[in-house]
């Protein structure tokens, strides 16, 4: 994807397989204008289908990961230009709640790099990815009720099924701002980085994330996507699916030769 070096959502392919997306509006804390979250929403699109591509990083500009909206936008925004009801909704339904399908259904493997404060919708995306690795020092708040607004980006979806029910009333009814230490201990991060270490960590995390399995991580979000609607018997039948679409696969057949052969296996993925 050709992006100009101020576009507000670049996107890099790194040698080792896995692609950064990075939020780049670092002068207003990497907040989200219609054209960020445009942008943001096309880029997990594209990436998603780019071959060669088998992970993916989200990340932000500078020493912010991501404000939330940007409520100081001209226009386009309901929220900053006073639109209400229906088109509202139209609103937040065509931009954040599609961007988070969007980056739900991703079925490649989704490192979110918290660089700093991560509020509203920002941490909406970041619950939406399948690890998050947080740097020493970033701030965490859901920030809605602060501005009178209902949580957008699945936040209400995501954050109670990580933490539990109470205490994501709590974060959200109180808006309090809590340390990437607090966010580990809850599991709303699975690693705090060091700022000397934090940028080697997601890079060495990624390049794994990139070298595995990427036909079998893409089963297992599938699969993930499912449990809380499906039985017991729907869910064994879907992993009997997969299983049997995987077993045809060079992968499968790639990895039981490096297991019989004692050596890391080289997956060929998509």
């Amino acid at each position: 994807m050709e992006v100009s070096a101020d576009s507000p959502v670049q996107v890099e392919q790194a040698q080792e397989g896995y692609a950064i997306i990075r939020i780049n509006r670092p002068h207003v804390a990497n907040s989200l204008n219609d054209e960020a979250l445009h942008l943001l929403k096309q880029s997990i699109e594209q990436v998603g289908r780019q071959k060669g591509t088998r992970a993916v990083v989200l990340t932000g500009t500078g020493h912010f990961f991501c404000a939330g909206a940007d409520l100081q936008q001209d226009e386009g925004n309901p929220i900053a230009g006073g639109g209400a009801g229906a088109v509202g909704a139209a609103h937040v339904r065509e931009l954040y709640s599609a961007l988070a399908v969007g980056l739900a259904n991703l079925d490649l493997p989704v490192l979110a790099a918290i660089n700093g404060a991560c509020a509203g919708a920002g941490l909406g995306i970041a619950l939406l990815c399948d690890f998050r690795i947080a740097i020493q020092g970033a701030t965490f708040t859901t920030a809605f009720a602060k501005i009178a607004l209902a949580p957008d980006t699945a936040v209400s979806w995501t954050l109670p099924r990580i933490v539990g029910t109470q205490l994501a009333r709590r974060l959200l009814l109180s808006s309090e701002r809590f340390s990437a230490e607090e966010a580990l201990q809850w599991g709303l991060v699975d690693e705090v980085a060091d700022t000397t270490d934090f940028e080697q960590r997601w890079r060495t995390q990624a390049t794994a994330l990139a070298q595995g399995p990427t036909l079998a991580y893409g089963a297992m979000k599938r699969l993930l996507r499912n449990t809380e609607t499906n039985t017991l018997e729907e869910q064994a039948g879907l992993e009997a699916l997969e299983q049997g679409y995987l077993i045809a696969s060079e992968d499968f057949q790639e990895g039981g030769r490096a297991f019989l052969e004692k050596r890391s296996p080289h997956f060929e993925g998509r």
